[in-house]
C-alpha cells in the first residue's frame, strides 16, 4: 500500500517525466489508456519510494559517520603491531599557531613492561643457543655458516654481533675455516637490546678447518609530546592521542576529509537509483521490440493461412489471438492484437483500429503491416492478399538474417569465457616449468 504522499509527489511530478514514462510503457504494456496510467502512475510512485528509502538510509548512515568522526577525533586511537612486528608509520596533521603540517609517527610494536624484560632476555639466549650453530653439528665443531639473526622472531629484541676474531669468523656468520689449520677457539658476541636495556651473552666455538662459506618550535613541542605517549604505551596494543596538546590540535589524516566524499558517492547511487526505474522500463520496451519483431513472420505466415480459408480481417486476428492465448504467455505483439480485436467488437472503427496499432508497436514493419491492413477496408481484401504473400516471403528472409545476427552475437559473448579459460590453461601448464626454473 502506497502512502498518500508518495502518491502526492508522484501526481505532481514534471509533465516530461510523466510523458517520458508513458512512453516507455506503452512500448510493452498493451492496457486501456486508464489502465496505462495507473501503470504509469505506480511506476513513479515506486521510483520515488526506492529513493526515499535510499535517503533515508544515506542520512542515518551519514550521519553516524559524522558522529564518529566528530567523537573519534576528541581522543585518536592507534594500534600498534603484535610483539615482533614491524614497525609502521601514522600521518598525524599538526595545527599550531606556527600553521598546519603533517607529521609522520613512527609506531613500534608492542613492547614489555618492565618485569617481562629480563624473561625476554632469557627467551632470545635460549633460541641463539638452539639456532645459531646453523647446518653445523654443534658449536664445537664450526665449518660451515652460523646463523646469526639480526632480531628474534617475536620478540622486541635487536641483536648485534661481535667477533673475537673477524678473520675467521665474522659478524655476518660467514665461516673462513680454510683460514685455520688446525681446531680454533673464539667467541662471539650477542649484545640483546630491548627498550633501551642491554645485555651480551658469549658463545664460545671452536672453528675446525674445512671449506670456506659465505653468507623546534610548537610543531616540535607536539611531535616530542606525541613520541612520549607512544613510548609509555609501548607495552599497550593500543594507545590513545588527544586532539589537543598545548595550543596545537591533532588528527589523523584522511579522516574528516571523507565526508565529502561520501557525499557524493551517495548522490552519485542516488542517481543511479533514480534512473533504475526508467532503465527498467526501457528494457522492457526493448524486450518486447524484440519478440515482437521475431513473432512477425509467424503472424504474417498465419494471416495469409486464415485470409486463405475465407476470413475477414477481424476474424483472421481474433484466430490470431485465440491460438496465443491458448499458450498461457506473454508476448505484447499478441496483447496488441487482443486490444485491437476488442475495439473492433466495441465499435471503434477498424481504421482506426489498425492506426493505433501501429502507433504502439512502433515497428517499421508492423506499421506497413497495418497501413495494408487499414487500405484493404477501401481497396478490397484481393490486393490485401496478394501484398501479403509478398510480405511473407521478406518476413522470412529478416527472419533467417535476424536469426543470423543472434548466432554471431551469442558466439562473440562466448569469446571473453574463451580467453578467459586459455589464460588459465596456460597459466596451469606454465606454473611447473616456471617452479622448476626458478
Amino acid at each position: 500500500m502506497k502512502s498518500k504522499w508518495i502518491e502526492y509527489w508522484a501526481d505532481r511530478m514534471p509533465d516530461h517525466i510523466k510523458e517520458e514514462r508513458r512512453k516507455a510503457i506503452r512500448g510493452y504494456y498493451a492496457g486501456s489508456s486508464r489502465q496505462l496510467e495507473q501503470k504509469v502512475r505506480e511506476s513513479l510512485c515506486h521510483q520515488i519510494k526506492m529513493i526515499c528509502i535510499f535517503t533515508v538510509v544515506f542520512m542515518i548512515l551519514l550521519i553516524g559517520m559524522v558522529l564518529y568522526v566528530l567523537t573519534r577525533d576528541q581522543q585518536i586511537v592507534i594500534s600498534r603491531n603484535q610483539r615482533g612486528g614491524e614497525e609502521k608509520e601514522e600521518t598525524l596533521e599538526i595545527e599550531t599557531a606556527d600553521g598546519k603540517s603533517s607529521y609522520q609517527l613512527t609506531v613500534r610494536p608492542k613492547g614489555y613492561k618492565e618485569d617481562e624484560i629480563q624473561s625476554a632476555f632469557k627467551r632470545a639466549q635460549k633460541y641463539l643457543e638452539e639456532h645459531i650453530q646453523g647446518k653445523n653439528q654443534s658449536l664445537n665443531e664450526v665449518n660451515k655458516s652460523l646463523a646469526l639473526p639480526e632480531s628474534i622472531p617475536g620478540e622486541n629484541i635487536q641483536i648485534q654481533w661481535q667477533s673475537s676474531d673477524p678473520s675467521v669468523v665474522d659478524e655476518e656468520g660467514n665461516v673462513f675455516s680454510s683460514n685455520v689449520k688446525k681446531p680454533i677457539v673464539l667467541q662471539l658476541n650477542a649484545a640483546a637490546q630491548c627498550q633501551g636495556e642491554r645485555q651480551v651473552f658469549t658463545f664460545p666455538i671452536c672453528v675446525v678447518p674445512g671449506k670456506t662459506q659465505q653468507k623546534k618550535s610548537q610543531r616540535e613541542m607536539v611531535i616530542n609530546h606525541v613520541k612520549k605517549i607512544e613510548e609509555e604505551n609501548l607495552s599497550n596494543e593500543t594507545f590513545t592521542i588527544p586532539q589537543k596538546i598545548g595550543t596545537g590540535t591533532i588528527q589523523q589524516e584522511s579522516k574528516k576529509e571523507q565526508i565529502p566524499v561520501w557525499i557524493f558517492l551517495g548522490f552519485c547511487v542516488g542517481l543511479l537509483i533514480w534512473n533504475r526505474e526508467k532503465e527498467i522500463c526501457e528494457k522492457r520496451r526493448q524486450r518486447a521490440e524484440e519478440d515482437s519483431q521475431k513473432e512477425y513472420s509467424a503472424i504474417i505466415y498465419r494471416l495469409v493461412l486464415f485470409l486463405e480459408t475465407g476470413m475477414g480481417v477481424p476474424a483472421a486476428l481474433e484466430e490470431i489471438y485465440r491460438e496465443y492465448s491458448q499458450k498461457k504467455e506473454e508476448i505484447f505483439v499478441y496483447e496488441v492484437i487482443g486490444k485491437a480485436c476488442r475495439q473492433i467488437r466495441f465499435g471503434m472503427s477498424q481504421e482506426k483500429v489498425f492506426q493505433n496499432m501501429g502507433e504502439q508497436i512502433r515497428l517499421e514493419s508492423y506499421r506497413k503491416l497495418t497501413s495494408m491492413l487499414a487500405q484493404s477496408i477501401t481497396k478490397g481484401s484481393d490486393e490485401l492478399f496478394v501484398r501479403l504473400k509478398e510480405e511473407e516471403e521478406q518476413a522470412f528472409f529478416h527472419r533467417k538474417e535476424y536469426a543470423k545476427r543472434q548466432g554471431e552475437e551469442a558466439s562473440t559473448k562466448l569469446l571473453a569465457p574463451m580467453i578467459i579459460m586459455l589464460v588459465v590453461i596456460l597459466a596451469l601448464l606454465m606454473f611447473p616449468a616456471l617452479s622448476a626454473f626458478s
